[in-house]
């Protein structure tokens, strides 16, 4: 009897460029610790960092959950699952310069205004 594959297909997630060839992205880092903080349930049940989450991000290239403060956005989604304890941190793009949508972040109430990146939409 053959073997048969199972393959998930999902949807694709909303871009929240409003201009998808003008950005600038930077590599930070997550501590495992503040995972949890910043993770959401996707459609399917699981516990991500969705593409699209408002982060503050310092000079040294650590990223946390944004408070009023939040310099950059998260730019592809990371699941909480692939990692353990065992794990530092865990590596992020970052987007700190471009044009997004507001109305497409998750704590888009916490990006601050600044002249890196630009709200095409209130």
């Amino acid at each position: 009897m053959p073997r048969l594959n199972r393959y998930e297909v999902f949807k694709p997630e909303n871009d929240f460029l409003a201009f998808p060839d003008h950005y600038v992205n930077l590599v930070g880092f997550i501590a495992y610790d503040d995972l949890a903080g910043l993770a959401q349930a996707d459609a399917s049940g699981k516990q991500v960092i969705k593409r699209g989450t408002v982060v503050k991000m310092d000079a040294d290239g650590k990223v946390t959950k944004a408070s009023g403060d939040g310099n950059g956005i998260i730019f592809d989604s990371i699941e909480i699952a692939k990692f353990d304890d065992a794990d530092v941190q865990v590596n992020a793009t970052v987007l700190v310069h471009g044009f997004v949508r507001k109305d497409r972040l998750t704590f888009a109430e916490d990006l601050k205004a600044n002249d890196l990146i630009h709200v095409v939409n209130q």
